[in-house]
């Protein structure tokens, strides 16, 4: 049992060592521009694609980066809209649509309170662009 863990050990401590323990916006841009996203920064880290922005938030203690998406409906038909986003909800794993006033957000984080890979938060990115593809369409009917 002894050696197994020691192997298991061996081969898992290259990926911690070579993780992010020290994320920067800087960083996350360079990802970004490794898989060919359109960015603009300033305070947060914009990401640009053909049916608004999302926006790649890294929290002040770098334990948590965010991604969210917004989008304005109309709140006419409460009842409809609600059973809409439980319904996008019920789908999601990683991800949720809460709505305030009458703007939903598509809301996705990653806990990178400990060192997280280069590929991992590539994937996350890639997970919720994604979920935004869907997203958007699903809610659209809504718009005012």
């Amino acid at each position: 049992m002894k050696v197994s863990i020691f192997f298991i050990v061996m081969l898992l401590l290259p990926l911690y060592l070579f993780a992010n323990s020290n994320l920067s916006q800087t960083h996350l841009l360079e990802l970004c521009n490794k898989v060919d996203l359109k960015t603009s920064s300033n305070k947060d880290i914009k990401i640009i694609h053909s049916n608004g922005i999302s926006k790649m938030i890294l929290s002040p203690d770098k334990k948590r980066l965010s991604i969210i998406t917004m989008l304005t409906v109309s709140t006419k038909n409460q009842k409809t809209l609600l059973e809409k986003i439980n319904n996008f909800n019920k789908k999601l794993l990683f991800s949720k649509v809460y709505l305030e006033k009458n703007t939903l957000t598509l809301h996705s984080d990653l806990n990178i309170k400990h060192k997280v890979s280069d590929t991992k938060i590539i994937n996350f990115i890639a997970t919720f662009l994604a979920i935004r593809d869907t997203f958007i369409p699903h809610f659209t009917t809504l718009k005012d």
